[in-house]
């Protein structure tokens, strides 16, 4: 047993990979440059990451360690595109992305899930 994280942190991400705290519920983004944002396995069962574009046009690609899914990567290119993944004791589930800018299936131009 353990708490699910609940807190909120601003995370800069510039040319090189992130790696996110999983202990964070909440991860505001500034982009300055296309680096991978990284996401290790979770530590409780329903743990969540929230992975929010505040600022920046560069597409990002977050990436978790382990998937549930056919998807590898989601990438988020606009301020307000973000995406909310779960834990599941073994992989992150994909609940649900949004767009801040224009949904699209091409990567740099909205949100675009990539398949493994």
């Amino acid at each position: 047993s353990g708490n699910v994280p609940s807190s909120s942190a601003q995370v800069a991400v510039a040319g090189t990979a992130v790696e996110l705290a999983v202990q964070t519920r909440t991860h505001l983004i500034t982009s300055t440059g296309t680096g991978s944002i990284q996401v290790a396995d979770g530590t409780v069962i329903g743990q969540e990451v929230h992975v929010v574009k505040a600022s920046g046009t560069n597409t990002n690609e977050v990436t978790p360690d382990d998937t549930l899914g056919a998807y590898a990567a989601v990438d988020i290119a606009a301020v307000g595109d973000n995406v909310l993944l779960r834990w599941t004791g073994s992989s992150w589930a994909l609940v649900s992305t949004s767009g801040g800018g224009t949904r699209a299936a091409q990567a740099g131009t909205g949100i675009a899930i990539q398949n493994s």
